[in-house]
């Protein structure tokens, strides 16, 4: 076939792909990371300028160290602002093209172009995948998938022609990868896994069916691995700075946390969970809720299945490798998320299948090719039977979509197939309380707290619950249990303040803002709240007019001065300071935004304080 239909069909599948996701468009954000990554998070939603571009390459914000992915939603956010149309569109758009891309590797690397484009018809269309595209928040999932695939095309085209240049774009693309996700540090065993089958590279004779282009020579494996030693080393690289940001962000759980014992039978279960998630997907959900533990049948059940597939995998390597090069590129790249290194509760993730998954196609599509070319009349039969699959998994897919639609669709649909999913509880929680469902907001929240006692982000919002209900007592032992299991809570910190500063204890309430800061410098409300006291404490021993007017000029630089209530703490913070002419202007600022927002109310409460200043200006003029 020549190439340019191998492209047309690739732009089919890209096409094909666009329009099973359209419907993503029609979703928002959740509450679940969105706000982290993209709508509170005032380094992303500012857009791109020179200090959130710094900002991003610095380790540990979210636990993570990815900072093209950062970079990444900053664009979006300059581009769309916070319409997530936009953002989800740019998902649907990566994972069209990982489709595409995936088609052209695996047709360069094997000639096989009907097989290829099967495996790149499951990872569009797999219901497992919806997870990575619809997901604003897993943005670093089709972005590093994306440059993965681009790391292999110019691997394969080192490898065949020998080009140095392509040999330095694939790191170059390798260190992009690692930038939008850590995960991908097992592409160096991929490129070996490819060497073996179909490059043929490893010094041993496989039977391959095609061949594409000349035959690369033969190497030894301390050759081959002398070669990959740039990937191993922007691998090894990229660990210790994930481990470093995880670490910092508190997501790196001990030994005491998670035995070893734990983690290997957690990572056995989940394999074989994996794998059937992935033949038959139904009841996914966003949240897994961890195992407090698992029946010897469920253990020796996932046990026996490796071994036995692991068996067969190599049993067939020579024949036909593909079933040992898919079973390991499925088992290896799950390994950074396996659960070995325990990163957070869950015990598995829809999201960490996006790039695995490829191993179980590529053992799927050869085999069942392998059998139809056994079998003359196995063709139309197989290619009905392909038709089906990929029919049911988009409609599949379809249905899944609609789950993201917002968080009370996402949490009620993982709460309707888990049990005990203390954090869909807690989310759903937090999600009703948005909308002022304060009675049903709090029975999600003691429910999160019944299942898991020690899940601190439930009792913290619980305790902000209790705080709505007026319930101040109960909320401030809530919250001080949430200190109590971890002291660096800003949000905590920041609930009791409120409520001290509710019933006048205003060196409390001063304390524990002080404290929220400390945790969180660029912490927009409690940086307002804390000047607002600065400026207009009763007793004026405790203003302080210039420390009032740095803190309320972060906390509007931190908003892009759109909030009139900080701008008009700001104006608070200057007249306090004495600086009239500046408390105009952000009386004047805050009069403005209030009116261009809709908020006559407030407009007209800084009209008054405007005139207050104005006067006191005048009052203190020579």
């Amino acid at each position: 076939m020549n190439s340019k239909r191998i492209y047309w069909i690739g732009f089919g599948l890209f096409l094909a792909t666009a329009f099973l996701y359209a419907p993503a468009l029609l979703c928002g954000f959740v509450n679940y990371d969105d706000p982290v990554y993209v709508t509170n998070n005032p380094h992303v939603f500012t857009g791109l300028t020179g200090a959130n571009l710094a900002w991003s390459f610095q380790a540990g914000y979210g636990s993570n160290w990815h900072p093209l992915t950062w970079i990444a939603h900053m664009l979006d956010c300059q581009v769309f602002g916070l319409r997530p149309a936009g953002h989800h569109a740019i998902n649907a758009i990566l994972h069209s093209l990982n489709t595409a891309l995936l088609f052209l590797l695996f047709h360069r690397l094997t000639g096989a172009v009907w097989r290829s484009a099967m495996v790149a018809a499951l990872f569009a269309c797999h219901p497992m995948h919806v997870e990575s595209v619809a997901w604003i928040s897993e943005r670093k999932d089709v972005l590093s998938a994306f440059f993965f695939l681009l790391t292999l095309l110019a691997y394969t085209k080192w490898v065949r022609k020998k080009t140095l240049r392509s040999y330095w774009i694939a790191l170059l693309f390798f260190a992009l990868g690692l930038m939008a996700k850590p995960m991908l540090v097992t592409l160096p065993f991929i490129l070996l896994l490819l060497d073996f089958w179909p490059l043929g590279r490893a010094g041993v004779r496989v039977e391959s069916e095609t061949k594409r282009g000349s035959a690369p020579s033969p190497l030894s494996l301390p050759r081959l691995l002398l070669e990959k030693t740039p990937f191993l080393t922007l691998a090894v690289a990229s660990c210790v700075i994930t481990i470093i940001a995880q670490r910092r962000g508190g997501a790196l759980l001990s030994l005491e946390a998670a035995p070893i014992k734990y983690r290997i039978i957690n990572a056995l279960v989940s394999y074989f969970n994996y794998f059937e998630k992935l033949v038959w997907p139904e009841n996914l959900s966003v949240i897994y809720p961890p195992h407090n533990g698992w029946a010897s049948w469920e253990i020796v059940t996932a046990a026996a299945f490796l071994i036995a597939f692991s068996a067969v995998a190599v049993w067939q390597a020579k024949k036909k490798p593909y079933w040992l090069v898919g079973w390991l590129w499925f088992l290896g790249t799950l390994v950074p998320v396996i659960g070995l290194v325990q990163v957070g509760q869950q015990a598995m993730a829809d999201r960490y299948a996006y790039i695995p998954s490829v191993g179980l196609f590529i053992i799927l599509c050869w085999a069942v090719s392998d059998l139809a070319g056994s079998w003359p009349r196995g063709k139309p039969l197989i290619a009905g039977i392909s038709v089906v699959i990929l029919t049911y998994f988009s409609l599949v897919t379809g249905r899944q979509l609609l789950v993201w639609q917002n968080s009370g669709s996402l949490y009620l649909h993982s709460l309707a197939v888990t049990k005990d999913n203390d954090v869909a509880h807690a989310n759903y929680g937090a999600y009703l309380r948005n909308f002022n469902q304060i009675t049903q907001a709090r029975a999600e929240l003691e429910e999160a707290v019944r299942l898991a006692p020690r899940f601190v982000w439930a009792q913290s919002l619980l305790g902000k619950i209790l705080m709505l209900q007026r319930n101040y007592d109960e909320a401030a032992a809530r919250l001080s249990e949430a200190l109590r299991l971890d002291p660096n809570l800003p949000e905590a910190h920041y609930a009791l303040a409120l409520i001290f500063s509710s019933k006048q204890n205003k060196l409390e309430a001063k304390a524990h803002y002080r404290e929220a800061i400390r945790l969180r410098p660029e912490y927009p409300e409690p940086l307002n709240d804390l000047a607002w006291l600065l400026a207009s404490d009763p007793r004026a021993e405790n203003r302080d007019g210039a420390e009032a007017v740095k803190l309320a000029s972060l906390a509007c630089a931190l908003t892009d001065f759109k909030i009139p209530t900080m701008i008009g703490t700001l104006a608070a913070a200057y007249a306090e300071a004495g600086r009239f002419p500046e408390a105009i202007a952000a009386a004047e600022k805050a009069r403005d935004t209030a009116l261009s927002q809709g908020n006559n109310d407030l407009a007209a409460k800084n009209s008054e304080l405007l005139k207050l200043y104005q006067s006191s200006q005048a009052y203190h003029e020579p």
